[in-house]
């Protein structure tokens, strides 16, 4: 596949002033936040995917030549800033399992690195060996995020759903993960579209995915009115898998002039993957 820009799936990006607009029945909106409640929950979803590294100095942001009194100068700064007492406010809500996890996984590391003796025997397993377990971890907690990602966005609740998603990538950058999150964020009436784009671009440089990724961007594209663009689109989506009822019904409506489809993309429209 080709990339973004100049692939298949290139096409001027969608404008951000149009959005979907919210339906009923949505999770009620939390409290609006004080500018410093929005810088806190800024700072915690920046350090939430790195406490839950399988990697022990990668939670604490630190490098393994780290000293004892380093990784307690790097714990406590940590504990400072993001300690579940500052997260006691109506507007941090949503937020009380997740710090209470961050927390927990920020104590274990700085529980192991400062003790001498457990410091050596996590060393000792954390070599070659070591490293191979720890990324299969990583895999695996990766598929858990992605799972509950999926739960949450069954139920509308976006912004739990945007977190977990994210973490999954971080861990495993999956193309199955990167179409099903972009699919999501066309559906979140507070989604980013642009990021939608370049997850639909990055998913379909993996065949398996292509016309999965190209769903993403004909959605894109015809909520923009751009007809011609949904069109080719979708004949990608047909060359790729031939198989694709959606993709063939929608391209026979558009080519018959059919009125546009106006409804917001459901889960039941992305394509199965093969």
């Amino acid at each position: 596949m080709q990339n973004m820009g100049v692939g298949p799936l290139s096409g001027p990006p969608p404008t951000a002033a149009r959005r979907p607009t919210s339906e009923a029945g949505k999770p009620a909106a939390r409290p609006a936040a004080t500018a410093a409640e929005e810088e806190l929950r800024r700072a915690f979803e920046a350090a939430a995917p790195r406490a839950r590294a399988a990697d022990m100095f990668e939670r604490l942001g630190i490098a393994r030549t780290a000293t004892r009194d380093q990784v307690k100068a790097a714990y406590f700064q940590l504990a400072k800033q993001l300690h579940p007492d500052r997260f006691t406010s109506a507007a941090f809500a949503d937020l009380a399992h997740r710090v209470k996890d961050l927390f927990a996984n920020l104590n274990e590391a700085y529980e192991i690195l400062s003790d001498d003796r457990k410091r050596a025997g996590y060393m000792a397993r954390s070599g070659s060996v070591g490293t191979n377990a720890a990324k299969a971890a990583e895999r695996d907690a990766a598929a858990v995020d992605f799972q509950k990602a999926e739960a949450c966005a069954r139920t509308r609740d976006f912004g739990r759903a945007r977190g977990f998603y994210e973490a999954a990538l971080r861990a495993d950058p999956k193309p199955d993960y990167q179409v099903a999150y972009a699919w999501v964020l066309l559906q979140d009436p507070h989604g980013d579209r642009l990021r939608a784009k370049a997850l639909a671009e990055a998913a379909s440089r993996d065949p398996a995915s292509f016309d999965r990724a190209a769903a993403v961007c004909t959605a894109l594209a015809r909520d923009e009115k751009n007809g011609e663009e949904a069109k080719r689109l979708l004949r990608c989506a047909l060359q790729a898998n031939p198989r694709n009822t959606e993709a063939e019904r929608e391209l026979r409506a558009l080519e018959s002039r059919a009125a546009p489809r106006t409804e917001k993309p459901s889960m039941g429209g992305l394509p199965r993957k093969r």
